[in-house]
C-alpha cells in the first residue's frame, strides 16, 4: 500500500481486495488519512482472478494496473507509464521489473540476491512469445479502461496462470509497449511446489494452449515449444523422478556460464524422469519454465562439496547424478547411467571429453596406496588416458551416478575443497559394485588460466571479433551469398591462419558449393588448428559422402556414434553411406538405439521404416510405419510409405504361394 500511495502521479485510486484473509481494515485506515483507498473484504475466497475482477469492477480510473501484496512499486512507476500512454500511440504499456530473492530465516526475511532488472522482464516481447510462457509480471503493465471493457477480466476458472491468459488475450488485440525504465520489484521466495499445485499448472497450461491453438498453429516453432513444456509437466506431474541430478556452481563461475550448463541439462536429459537440484550464489539468470528445476540461491559462495551434500539430502529419487558445473552434457547422457545402476551397480561413471574430443576424465578411477583397484573400461585408447593416475584415492569427473541409499549408508561426502576427490573417496567407502559406461556423457570446457585482467580483456575482444566474422560468414552462406562468405573467410584465414573455426566454416561452405577437394583441404587445416573436433568430423563426413567415398565414411561415422550416440549428424551420414554399401543391419541397429532415447523423432522413424522396406523386412517396416503414424499422423511422406508397403506385401505373398505350388507339384 505504501508504495502505491507514495507515487509521484497524484491522481491515484487504490482498491484493496482482501480475499477472505485476516481483516486489515485498521491498517488500511491508519495508512490512508486522505481517503484514497477503497477497502473490500470478501467473506469467501475467490482466488486471484476473482479478487482482481472485483477490483476492476469497482475501480474508477482511466488507467488500470495491479499489485500483489508481497511486491512493490517505485515512486515513478505510474507516472512513467501514464506518460507513455498519454502519447496516444498505445493502449498498453509495461515497465521493467527487478527481482529480489528472499528467504525466511529465524522469522526474518533475508535478501539473498537482487537482479536489477531481471533480464526476462526488461525487454520488448513479441506477442507470439506469450504463447509459450509469461514474461510480464502482474504489476508491470498499465492499460486504458477501454482495453478492459473490450477484452473483459481474468478467467476465474483457471486455478493458476490467470494473469498469463489475461496478457495473451490482451496482446492478441493490442500492442503492448515496453518502457525501458525499472519501476517495480518482485519478491521471489523459493517455496516448494506441492503435487496439487504442479497439477494445476499442468492443466491450466494445457487449457491456455488449446484456447489459443489457432494463433499458435501459424508458428510450428511455437507448437513445438508448447509440446515440450506440456510433456515436461506431464512427466513430472504423473511420475516420481527416477534420478536426482545435482549440480553446484563452481566458485567464481559466472551466471552466463552456469546458465549454459543448466540449459544443456534441461534440454538433453532424455529417457529418464528427473529432478534437477541446483545450488548457486546467484538467482536464476532467467525463467527456465521447467517444473523439475529446484534452484537454491545460497547466501554466499559455498564450497562445492558442502553445496552438493546439502542438495543430496533433499533428493527424492533412488539415484543421484552429480554433474560438473562446467560440463556440457550430451543428448541422452543420463539414461545409460541409470540403466547400468538398475543392473546392480551402486556407483556408475562415464567418460568426459574436452572440446577437442580427447579423454579429459574417466567417469571414475578408484585406487588405494598407489594400487589401482578397478579399471574403468576396456580399450587401448581409454587406458592411454589413464596412464599416470596412481597413488590417488579416486578421481571423478564430468558425471557420476550413485545409489542414494548407498550414499547415505557410507555417510556422504567428506569435507574437502575438491569435489571430484570427495566423490571418489565416497565411491571407495561404498560397499557394492562399481560400473562404468563406455560412452561419453559430457564435454568439459576448461576456462582460460589468465590472471592479468588486461590480457583477459584482449582475449575476449579477439574471440568476440572472430565469432562475429565467422557468424557473419555463416549467415551469408545461409542467404545464398556464398561468394561474399568465401571472401570474408579467405581474408580471415589469411590474417589469422591459426583460427581453426574459420577454416572449419570455410570447408563447410566449399562443400555446399560442391568444391569437395578444396573443402577437404580446409577441414584438414581446421583440424590442425584446433577447431571443434566433432564439427570437423561431421564436415569431413559430408565431404566423403559427397565424393562417393562411402566405404571411408562408414567406419568414421560409426566411431563418432560410439562417442556421441545421440548426435544426428553422424547418424545421417551413416545412413547415407550404409544404404550405398548395402549394410542395412548395422544402420538399422544404430537408428533403433537412437529411437529408444528419442522415440518422438519422426524423421528417423521414417528413415528406419524405409530402411527395413528396402531390405525386404516388410513386417518391421510396417511396425515402424505404425509408430510413425502414432508419433506424427500428418508426416508428409507417410502416405508414400504406406503405398510402398501396400505394393510390397502382395509380391511377398505371391512368392510364398508359388513356392508352395511348386512343392506340391514336385510331391505329385
Amino acid at each position: 500500500m505504501a508504495s502505491v500511495l507514495a507515487q509521484t502521479h497524484e491522481r491515484i485510486e487504490l482498491v484493496v481486495v482482501n480475499d477472505a484473509g485476516c481483516d486489515v481494515e485498521e491498517v488500511v485506515d491508519r495508512m490512508d488519512p486522505t481517503g484514497r483507498v477503497t477497502y473490500i473484504r470478501l467473506a469467501q475466497k475467490r482466488g486471484p482472478a476473482g479478487a482482481r475482477n472485483l477490483g476492476l469492477a469497482v475501480a474508477r480510473g482511466d488507467y488500470l494496473g495491479f499489485l500483489d501484496d508481497d511486491d512493490e512499486l517505485d515512486t515513478h512507476h505510474v507516472a512513467s507509464l501514464v506518460a507513455e500512454l498519454e502519447r496516444g500511440e498505445h493502449e498498453v504499456a509495461y515497465a521493467s521489473t527487478r527481482r529480489v530473492v528472499e528467504e525466511q530465516r529465524d522469522g526474518e526475511l533475508i535478501t539473498l540476491g537482487v537482479e536489477n532488472p531481471c533480464p526476462t522482464w526488461a525487454k520488448q516481447h513479441h506477442p507470439d512469445e506469450l504463447l509459450v510462457h509469461n514474461p510480464i509480471p502482474i504489476m508491470a503493465p498499465l492499460f486504458s479502461r477501454g482495453v478492459y471493457e473490450a477484452i473483459g477480466g481474468f478467467d476465474d476458472t483457471l486455478p493458476v496462470l490467470e494473469d498469463w491468459e489475461f496478457w495473451i488475450r490482451m496482446s492478441r488485440r493490442y500492442a503492448m509497449k515496453h518502457v525501458p525504465v525499472v519501476s517495480s520489484t518482485v519478491s521471489a521466495r523459493p517455496d516448494g511446489i506441492t503435487h496439487t499445485r504442479r497439477r494445476d499448472f499442468f492443466t491450466s497450461a494445457q487449457r491456455i494452449f488449446q484456447r489459443y491453438r489457432t494463433d499458435s498453429a501459424k508458428r510450428p516453432d511455437i507448437l513445438e515449444a508448447q509440446s515440450r513444456l506440456i510433456a515436461s509437466h506431464r512427466r513430472h506431474q504423473q511420475q516420481p523422478p527416477g534420478a536426482s541430478v545435482v549440480v553446484a556452481a563452481h566458485p567464481g563461475q559466472s551466471p552466463q556460464s552456469f546458465d549454459a550448463t543448466i540449459t544443456a541439462l534441461l534440454e538433453r536429459t532424455r529417457g529418464v524422469v528427473f529432478e534437477l537440484l541446483v545450488a548457486a550464489p546467484f538467482a536464476p539468470p532467467r525463467d527456465y519454465g521447467a517444473p523439475q528445476l529446484n534452484w537454491h540461491h545460497t547466501e554466499r559462495v559455498e564450497v562445492p562439496v558442502t553445496a552438493v551434500e546439502a542438495l543430496v539430502q533433499i533428493a527424492a529419487a533412488p539415484y543421484v547424478a552429480v554433474v560438473d558445473p562446467r560440463a556440457s552434457v550430451r543428448l541422452g547422457w543420463l539414461h545409460p547411467l541409470v540403466s547400468t545402476a538398475k543392473g546392480g551397480a551402486v556407483v556408475v561413471g562415464g567418460q568426459s571429453v574436452d572440446r577437442e574430443g580427447r579423454l579429459a576424465h574417466v567417469g571414475l578411477e578408484v585406487g588405494q596406496g598407489g594400487k589401482r583397484l578397478r579399471r574403468p573400461f576396456q580399450g587401448a585408447r581409454a587406458h592411454l588416458g589413464l596412464e599416470g593416475i596412481t597413488g590417488l584415492d579416486a578421481v571423478v569427473g564430468g558425471a557420476v551416478l550413485f545409489e542414494l541409499a548407498a550414499w547415505r549408508r557410507a555417510g556422504g561426502l567428506e569435507a574437502s575443497t575438491n569435489l571430484p576427490t570427495a566423490l571418489g573417496k565416497l565411491a571407495v567407502r561404498i560397499d557394492g559394485a562399481v560400473a562404468f559406461t563406455a560412452m561419453s556423457q559430457c564435454t568439459l570446457a576448461a576456462a582460460p588460466e589468465v590472471d592479468d585482467e588486461a590480457v583477459l580483456d584482449s582475449y575476449r575482444v579477439a574471440r568476440e571479433q572472430t565469432e562475429r566474422e565467422v557468424e557473419t560468414a555463416r549467415r551469408l552462406a545461409r542467404e545464398g551469398r556464398v561468394q561474399e562468405a568465401e571472401a570474408l573467410l579467405a581474408t580471415r584465414c589469411k590474417s589469422a591462419p591459426e583460427d581453426g573455426n574459420a577454416w572449419l566454416v570455410r570447408g563447410l561452405v566449399a562443400s555446399l558449393e560442391q568444391r569437395q577437394d578444396e573443402a577437404a583441404r580446409y577441414l584438414a587445416e581446421a583440424r590442425r588448428h584446433g577447431a571443434e573436433r566433432f564439427a570437423t568430423s561431421v564436415g569431413e563426413l559430408m565431404v566423403m559422402v559427397a565424393q562417393g567415398k562411402h566405404a571411408e565414411a562408414f567406419p568414421i561415422a560409426l566411431t563418432e556414434l560410439d562417442r556421441y550416440p545421440m548426435e544426428k549428424e553422424p547418424l545421417h551420414f551413416l545412413y547415407v553411406a550404409g544404404l550405398a554399401l548395402g549394410r542395412f543391419g548395422e544402420v538399422a541397429e544404430r537408428i533403433e538405439r537412437y529411437l529408444e532415447q528419442c522415440p518422438e523423432d519422426a524423421n528417423y522413424r521414417f528413415s528406419l521404416a524405409s530402411l527395413y522396406l528396402e531390405a525386404g523386412e516388410i513386417l518391421r517396416a510396417s511396425t515402424h510405419a505404425g509408430l510413425l503414424e502414432e508419433t506424427d499422423p500428418n508426416y508428409a511422406d507417410l502416405p508414400l510409405l504406406r503405398e510402398k508397403l501396400a505394393a510390397a506385401r502382395p509380391q511377398r505373398h505371391s512368392r510364398v504361394i508359388i513356392t508352395k505350388t511348386a512343392a506340391l507339384a514336385a510331391a505329385q
